[in-house]
Formats: C-alpha cells, sequence, structure tokens
C-alpha cells in the first residue's frame, strides 16, 4: 500500500456531489510499478468498491553502455535525451549498436559483419498502424512474454493500458513467414479479414521481436517510442530496450529469414 485513509461523507441521495479531490503522490521509484487505486464506500445498507488501474514510471537515467552506439539521421532525436549516441556514418565496431529507422546499406553492412542493429520501424502508407481498441467485428489478442528486453515496463503477459500510447495506431508486422520458433517480445494474432466476411483470417503480429540476421543481431520495433516523448511509459521502454540491445544478454536464438529482410531494405 502507498496511501490510505478514509473520512465520513454526507451526500443526498439520487444526485451527483463532489464529495472529496484526491492527490496521489508516491516515494521515489527505483522501477515502474503498477498502482491501484481502490475506493470503497461502507453504507447501512451495503458496502460498495470500486477501482482503477495506474503505472508509475521513474525517470529513465540510461548509462553510457560497453558498447558503442549510433543513431542515424532517421532516429536522431534519440541523441537528444541520450547524449553519448553518436550521429551515424562514422566507424563503428562490430560490436556496436546501430540504431535506424530503415535497413538501409549502412545497416546491412553492419549487420552483415556481426554488428547490431536496432530497427525502429515506423507506420507508412504500405504499412498502416491499427488502434489500441479494433473496430466492431476486429479481434486484436496481444501477448508479452517475460524477457530482459522489458525489465522496465511491468505487465501481466499482455498489452494492458499501459501501452496503449505505445500500440494505438502502431503497425503490427506479420511474422507469418517467419520460422514457427519464433516468439515476439510484444506481439499477438489480429484478423485480417473484412468486417463482413465470413471466414475471420488470423495472423501472427509482432511489435517488438529479435532475431540473427546476416551473421549479426537484429532487434525490430515498431512501437511508437519517439513520438511520444511526453509519455513516461514510452521513455522507460526505449531505455529498456536500448540497456537491451547494447548489453550481453542480447543474443536472440532464431534465424530471421532473408526473405523476410527485403521488405524492409532501402537503398
Amino acid at each position: 500500500s502507498v496511501a490510505g485513509g478514509s473520512s465520513k461523507i454526507d451526500a443526498e441521495l439520487g444526485t451527483v456531489s463532489k464529495i472529496a479531490e484526491l492527490s496521489l503522490r508516491t516515494a521515489p521509484l527505483s522501477a515502474a510499478k503498477k498502482l491501484q487505486l481502490v475506493l470503497r464506500l461502507e453504507t447501512p445498507s451495503g458496502t460498495f468498491e470500486n477501482r482503477w488501474d495506474f503505472w508509475a514510471f521513474p525517470e529513465p537515467a540510461t548509462p553510457r553502455p560497453a558498447v558503442p552506439v549510433a543513431a542515424a539521421a532517421g532516429v536522431a532525436q534519440l541523441r537528444e535525451s541520450h547524449p553519448w549516441i553518436s550521429a551515424a556514418g562514422g566507424s563503428l565496431p562490430p560490436d556496436g549498436l546501430l540504431i535506424t529507422d530503415s535497413l538501409s546499406a549502412d545497416a546491412r553492412a553492419h549487420v552483415r559483419a556481426g554488428g547490431r542493429v536496432w530497427l525502429m520501424l515506423r507506420a507508412t502508407e504500405q504499412r498502416r498502424g491499427v488502434p489500441f481498441f479494433p473496430a466492431d467485428g476486429g479481434a486484436f489478442g496481444t501477448l508479452v512474454r517475460d524477457h530482459p528486453a522489458l525489465s522496465g515496463m511491468p505487465h501481466a503477459d499482455y498489452c494492458d493500458l499501459q501501452f496503449y500510447n505505445l500500440i494505438n495506431g502502431a503497425y503490427p508486422l506479420p511474422i507469418d513467414g517467419w520460422p514457427k520458433e519464433t516468439e515476439p517480445m510484444i506481439g499477438g494474432i489480429r484478423t485480417t479479414s473484412e468486417f463482413l466476411s465470413k471466414m475471420k483470417n488470423l495472423s501472427r503480429i509482432a511489435f517488438a521481436v529479435e532475431g540473427n540476421a546476416g551473421g549479426g543481431k537484429l532487434l525490430i520495433t515498431t512501437l511508437r517510442l519517439t513520438d511520444k516523448p511526453e509519455h513516461p511509459e514510452a521513455r522507460a521502454m526505449l531505455d529498456s530496450l536500448l540497456r537491451y540491445a547494447a548489453g550481453g544478454a542480447f543474443n536472440p536464438r532464431v534465424d530471421i529469414p532473408e526473405s523476410a529482410l527485403t521488405q524492409f531494405e532501402t537503398d
């Protein structure tokens, strides 16, 4: 319990009355936590209770990792919050991490040299984003693995509202053609059929997935991490994924087929 209290109230029956103002204050957090606000009304005729979930995040402070990190032009804004990230284009050793929004020639060369690449895919006309709450007739089930890359995001094995700003409008990457052993860190199942279709085709999708590619390691995310900097959950997720991709735990188990990577390649 973070805080609590009780008081007597006097409200007229059958009307809406303002009875109190709540101010939630928590001690400084060392890790993200799920909190729950519980209001209980005890009356002579019975007890009534309501609950609301909240997620609280400490301000991230990613230390400089042991390996060098560079950001391509499409994600250059990362250097504002992480000044130790260099601009892509210089010499990056094979064990260095390259963060990019497209699988450019430089990114392909780096991963084929055994390097680490974090591909931050954005929604486009060709890669349409989806709403967090699907339209009538649609279905969208999510699954979150217990994975070291998500150490900064508390979850109950699915995407609850702490993921809303990260997923709403994000591109669900289809992985139907990937090896069946592929287990996204954040993924799920969604329908790809029209609303009135009798057949509801299902597709495996990913919002965060990793794999070996061309001799190197590849992390692919479609989450809205950089266009929602005002949201603490976006900063916490970015921090958690960055520490993972630049750390020793980044060790994918499944190979990404070359045919799946061609859709991300740019000249």
